[in-house]
């Protein structure tokens, strides 16, 4: 039984690709790139496109959103597939440092703040956590603008 509002326990599962290389084996291009997916996200099939050649996906989904347990068996046709329901950013970077990526992309706002710490944790070029937090919270852009000085909306 779980209290409510608290986390559920991480439950890291990943579903090999058909298509996905083992761990420690890159695309022809030498990259793996950890594609943050949600139910928002743009067409798979146009990102696995292109990204086909150039790198290895690795699709990053949270299984406990309604839509997201049902894609994960077809995106695992177009990479590997690591469910990080429930799991804490640190749980996830170790979790992620398995499949040795050498990318990270946001095609959505809302989980951005979970990547800048993934990249972080991974050494990997992407938002820092503070810019993330920026992007995200416009209270937070606000305060920043004003620290540099031109005028901002009330």
């Amino acid at each position: 039984m779980r209290l409510l509002g608290s986390r559920p326990p991480c439950r890291t599962r990943r579903f090999p690709g058909v298509h996905g290389l083992p761990d420690g084996v890159t695309a022809a291009g030498g990259h793996r790139l950890l594609i943050s997916y949600e139910a928002t996200t743009p067409s798979l099939f146009s990102l696995r496109g292109a990204a086909q050649g150039p790198c290895d996906i690795v699709w990053v989904l949270d299984s406990s959103e309604p839509e997201m347990a049902e894609a994960a068996r077809l995106l695992s046709r177009m990479g590997t597939v690591m469910d990080m329901s429930g799991c804490s950013p640190a749980q996830t970077v170790e979790a992620l440092r398995a499949t040795g990526p050498t990318g990270v992309v946001a095609l959505n706002d809302r989980r951005i703040n979970l990547l800048a710490e993934v990249a972080e944790g991974l050494e990997l070029d992407f938002h820092t956590p503070e810019a993330a937090r920026r992007l995200s919270d416009k209270m937070l852009q606000r305060q920043a603008m004003e620290a540099l000085g031109p005028p901002s909306a009330p």
